[in-house]
């Protein structure tokens, strides 16, 4: 029996240990702004404590609380950043009173059987803790075997928890005579000497005792779950907002970390230390054991921690590069493929169209590679979500066959689909599956030289309002050898001696398979090399109710009113790259809406004061100001001026449920994510500012969207500063010039600037030494490349 308690409790050391390795991260419960706000009204609160009940409350030297109900405390000042106070109240009673007169705020530990006491003025949080009870008889007696025992018998309770058990114990058993002992060690000492015939206490309380191996000539048998008692914090029912607090900070504690707090307190023998010097007598050899095998699973922790934050550093960094790539591709791209879009909207003959077309479809690739990077982190992060909508699968088969119609057709090989007649409109996320299918048939034509590509569409109903959608993608290419199957799902794995001839990253395939997971599906493959390749796609699908196959629609949009009451909308933009400026006042000029430009947050506000707006495009990246502080600011005179709310809506490169998070809580109303296309744009002003728009071909003036002269003395300007910032080693402002040029030039297509522009941002975003022989070095071809390209 010795050396069996000893085992447990050299196994109740280690997992401590590794509990602390494991404890992880706390789940996500973030407190809502009515919640804040009451935080920060109410920073420091009382919290009433009972002077010595171990585990659950004990107040030390110092009025330091410790205990089961302390350590929840402080996972709910962290979570919250509230601060407690210590105040010694005598009893559960008094403190309740205490809690109602407004003495204290909050009792960190209530005990009940069942429901907690209704008492008027007062609310509970959720339980955080059940203990169950215990009954010790001695060993000759025999164990605790129903309920009938307890008649007649003396029971022996320890103070603590004589009022928790004696009511439900007396109004239970006829002639049952209960004794209360001081503590749970002098209840089972009485019991050891006759003096009772059974002692009751929670494991909370008996834990201790075993542990230092009190009552060894006893027998423990845990009683029905009727007696187990429930430990919740008690609160004022006038406080909604703390209670909410409190049982949020509750629930984001994760199972190691609750696992750890009750490892501290149910394995401690509260403020009486006599069972250490027990343990040190009767065990110590286990002790030095138990201490031996604690110190080799700290240094594996300590390892296996080191090699944790190393792994968490590399996924910070591969996320923020990730993150900055996708913004600074995406703010050039805005200026290309708006222009390209603006470009399109005036009359062009057919061959131009047809470039236009190319031009467009090209900068479309670009941002799909970029997203197809974005989605492998988003899926291996499980961020990815799907948004279901009833869809025609047979037009979007024929939609992906159109756009890949052009590719086939300069290989020679044939491109059919083949769909049954009537397919009902199913519940699926159009945009994933579209690029699901785009890859695979994208795939297909790449490596198809002879022969054709065949899009087949299959649908097996399994029930009611249910059906299984099959999808495949059946090639006569070049075949995949067996042996090379089982690596094609990989991230950057391609097939070998394929590379140089069809390029890509090797994520396409990766990406359908996660997308195909995602929806509850399967991708399997059926290939032989040199007989080409069949793609096999099944998911379960919702039929979409009342569903018929769709067909296309034109609606007409009621026409804008006519006449001395309507009114062009006044829009201002805060941007600061001439590019993209000129790109957005001739979108806003094809609406019919009139732009104001600010090029930074002092114009902005300076145009605030001066007149109000329709709505404004805020973007988020500013030289003197970011974009969030600007909205915030905006919001404030807003209010001070007591005038009607306009509608800012952020337009930014930058991605993500940060971003959004930021942009909201400054007071934004809505996201444009560049490149702005023109449609999203009108859909955006329509929304925010309850018209309706009619697009038209912008006047001239606007569609000369690069004013030479005006590009030109932009880039001086941010040339000047840059040479300045790097003279005066000033990084940030060397960083914002560095970052202007390399947009500025991608969106002029002076790759000559831009290359050097953009491998100077990186040196100064990794932090590299303005006096690198690298940065100088780029900074001279910057220099000469502006001058080449400044003279014409």
């Amino acid at each position: 029996m010795r050396c069996w308690r000893a085992g447990i409790a050299a196994f109740l050391l280690a997992a401590c240990c590794l509990a602390a390795q494991g404890q992880g991260q706390e789940r996500v419960y973030p407190l809502s702004a009515a919640e804040q706000a009451w935080v920060r009204a109410h920073p420091v609160l009382k919290l009433g404590m009972l002077q010595n009940r171990p585990p659950f409350e004990v107040v030390q030297r110092g009025a330091t609380g410790g205990g089961i109900g302390a350590d929840y405390i402080k996972v709910i000042e962290r979570h919250s950043n509230l601060t407690f106070d210590i105040v010694t109240v005598a009893d559960t009673d008094s403190g309740l009173a205490s809690l109602r007169d407004r003495r204290v705020d909050c009792l960190p530990a209530v005990r009940s059987i069942g429901t907690p006491p209704q008492v008027p003025g007062i609310s509970y949080s959720l339980p955080y803790l059940s203990t169950t009870a215990i009954a010790a008889t001695r060993e000759g007696d025999g164990p605790v075997a129903d309920d009938i025992a307890f008649d007649g018998k003396t029971v022996a309770l320890p103070a603590a928890e004589a009022g928790l058990f004696g009511p439900f114990l007396r109004e239970r058993y006829d002639g049952m005579r209960i004794v209360v002992s001081p503590t749970m060690r002098q209840a089972l000492a009485l019991l050891s000497k006759g003096g009772a015939d059974v002692a009751i206490g929670s494991k909370a309380q008996l834990l201790p005792s075993l542990m230092r191996e009190e009552g060894a000539d006893l027998h423990f048998t845990e009683l029905p779950v009727a007696m187990t008692s429930d430990v919740r914090m008690a609160l004022r029912d006038s406080d909604p907002l703390l209670e909410s607090i409190v049982n949020k900070s509750l629930a984001a504690m994760t199972p190691a970390q609750i696992r750890l707090v009750r490892q501290d307190w149910l394995g401690a023998p509260g403020v009486d230390h006599s069972g250490m010097l027990f343990a040190a007598d009767h065990f110590g050899e286990h002790v030095g054991l138990a201490a031996a095998l604690l110190l080799i699973l700290a240094g594996l922790a300590y390892q296996a921690y080191s090699a944790h934050r190393r792994a968490l550093r590399n996924e910070r960094r591969a996320a923020m590069f990730l993150a900055v790539m996708s913004h600074e591709i995406r703010s050039p791209m805005n200026a290309v493929l708006a222009a390209v879009e603006l470009l399109r909207s005036t009359p062009v003959n057919a061959e131009q169209r047809h470039f236009v077309d190319l031009a467009s479809n090209g900068g479309n690739i670009l941002l799909r590679l970029l997203d197809d990077v974005l989605d492998v982190s988003k899926l291996e992060a499980g961020q990815l979500t799907l948004s279901l909508d009833a869809v025609d699968i047979a037009a979007l088969a024929n939609d992906v066959a159109a756009l890949q119609q052009l590719r086939a057709r300069e290989k020679g090989i044939a491109l059919d689909v083949a769909v049954p007649m009537a397919v009902p409109l199913l519940m699926l996320d159009e945009a994933r599956l579209l690029q699901v299918l785009h890859n695979l048939v994208s795939n297909a034509i790449k490596f198809t030289a002879t022969g054709g590509v065949e899009i087949q569409i299959a649908m097996l109903e399994e029930g009611p309002g249910q059906a299984r959608l099959e999808i495949a993608v059946a090639d006569t290419g070049i075949g995949i050898a067996a042996a090379m199957q089982a690596t094609l799902f990989r991230p950057y794995v391609q097939v070998e001696g394929t590379y140089k001839r069809s390029g890509g990253t090797g994520l396409g395939l990766v990406i359908c398979r996660e997308l195909v997971n995602l929806m509850q599906g399967t991708i399997t493959i059926d290939s032989e090399k040199g007989r080409g390749t069949r793609m096999l796609i099944s998911l379960p699908v919702e039929i979409a109710s009342g569903a018929a196959p769709a067909v296309d629609v034109v609606v007409a949009r009621p026409a804008p009113v006519v006449g001395a009451a309507a009114q062009r909308l006044s829009i201002l933009v805060i941007e600061d790259v001439p590019a993209n400026q000129a790109v957005l006042r001739a979108q806003l000029a094809s609406l019919g809406c009139d732009a104001d430009i600010a090029e930074n947050g002092a114009r902005a506000l300076a145009c605030f004061s001066l007149r109000e707006y329709d709505l404004v495009l805020m973007d988020c990246d500013l030289p003197d100001i970011d974009g969030y502080s600007l909205t915030a600011e905006w919001r404030r005179r807003e209010a001070d001026l007591e005038q009607a709310r306009c509608p800012v809506i952020a337009i930014s490169a930058s991605t993500g449920e940060d971003h959004a998070e930021r942009c909201f809580e400054a007071g934004m109303d809505g996201i444009l994510s560049k490149p702005i296309r023109l449609a999203k744009l009108q859909d955006i002003v329509e929304l925010w500012c309850d018209v309706t728009l009619v697009l038209r071909a912008p006047p001239m003036e606007t569609l000369a969207v690069f004013d030479m002269p005006q590009v030109r003395a932009a880039f001086a300007n941010d040339m000047t500063e840059l040479l300045q910032a790097m003279a005066m080693h000033e990084r940030d402002a060397a960083l914002r010039a560095a970052h202007r040029l390399h947009g500025a030039a991608l969106a002029m297509q002076w790759t000559e600037m831009a290359q050097p522009a953009g491998e100077l941002e990186s040196l100064l975003r990794a932090a590299a030494a303005l006096t690198d022989a690298r940065c100088s070095q780029l900074l001279q071809a910057l220099v000469a490349a502006w001058r080449t390209r400044g003279q014409h």
